[in-house]
């Protein structure tokens, strides 16, 4: 399993040096790519399109997941570089027209995999919502841009509706009655969120903690008008946290993301989730780590979740002072009778 390589092209010929060519078929060795192929390091479309011709000519060895730089969103950052520095120097005037190629392809990865029914690998991690299902995932639409433009109010769109849960108190002083309607305006400090509490011309501001999903909030409650609405933001909450997420251990607090996309996850979510789909482990990327790989969320001494990383020295290349260790993760099956 092989984590963020960010265009490090030397990083991605040694791993295939050091772990050995694809091969399909029993006995061979295969590959997951667990997403962030491009962006910061500038050989991002060789590396992308070195995994796409492995992918054609070893189609059951190489397997491609989509990370949260595979999205035009951060494509076009130009301290990401992809679209106005890598493209252009790799493909020059045609640069604009391969670009929508690669989006295109971004469009079509998976945005998680298995493997023996047991361990559940994805590029970010896990939503807040409870009782997340492999169904689930599989009823998101992946077919688009992440859709983070749908989450930006701790995993809320911008004006979701919502109502009191229980008297609130403005600023101001105005008190704002259990089942008075509102809507999500802007994201505050410390998870909170500014609600915009509407009636007549009386217009009052309250701010509120926000817990991430709807399961868990508990001064407001996120109002839908159809039941379709809210499968709809329930997908896109999915989608984002599968790019973005990041997990928590110990003593750190679950909740919407510092990053402004994505959840950070507990060892409870992850423990529910596992459970959920009669899973054992999750492996996740998306976070560099100084030995490129990291055992992460534990419970009762078994570990339920861990980060590889495989860009050295990223994001400035070799040479960065306090550069990170790539690494990748590999399994083998049991011996014929072992468990």
């Amino acid at each position: 399993i092989v984590g963020d390589l960010h265009g490090h092209f030397a990083d991605f010929m040694h791993i295939i040096d050091d772990n050995g060519e694809p091969q399909d078929g029993p006995g061979g060795v295969r590959y997951i790519f667990n997403g962030d192929f491009v962006d910061r390091g500038k050989w991002g479309p060789e590396v992308m399109m070195s995994l796409y011709v492995l992918k054609l000519k070893y189609p059951t060895a190489i397997f491609l997941s989509r990370g949260n730089h595979e999205d035009e969103q951060q494509n076009l950052k130009a301290d990401n570089g992809f679209v106005h520095s890598h493209c252009t120097r790799a493909w020059g005037v045609e640069a604009t027209k391969m670009y929508r190629l690669c989006r295109k392809s971004f469009h079509n990865l998976p945005l998680c995999h298995i493997i023996a029914n047991e361990i559940f690998v994805v590029h970010g991690g896990l939503p807040l919502d409870p009782n997340v299902t492999i169904d689930d995932i599989n009823s998101v639409d992946r077919k688009r841009d992440v859709p983070v433009k749908h989450t930006k109010v701790l995993n809320y769109p911008l004006n979701q509706k919502v109502k009191a849960k229980k008297n609130l108190m403005s600023d101001d002083g105005e008190e704002i009655v259990a089942g008075r309607l509102g809507r999500l305006v802007e994201v505050g400090n410390n998870g909170q969120a500014l609600v915009e509490f509407k009636s007549g011309r009386s217009c009052d501001e309250v701010l509120v903690k926000i817990r991430g999903a709807p399961d868990l909030e508990d001064e407001v409650s996120i109002e839908y008008d159809t039941r379709q609405d809210l499968e709809n933001q329930k997908r896109n909450r999915l989608f984002v946290a599968m790019m973005w997420s990041d997990p928590v251990v110990g003593s750190q607090k679950a909740g919407p993301s510092r990053r402004g996309a994505g959840s950070l996850f507990d060892e409870k979510v992850t423990q529910q989730f596992l459970q959920k789909n009669g899973l054992k482990l999750l492996i996740r990327s998306h976070e560099k780590r100084k030995y490129g790989f990291e055992e992460e969320q534990q419970l009762n001494g078994t570990l339920l979740s861990a980060t590889i990383f495989s860009a050295s020295n990223y994001p400035s290349g070799a040479g960065e002072p306090n550069g990170n260790q790539a690494a990748v993760i590999v399994l083998s099956a049991p011996a014929k009778g072992q468990g």
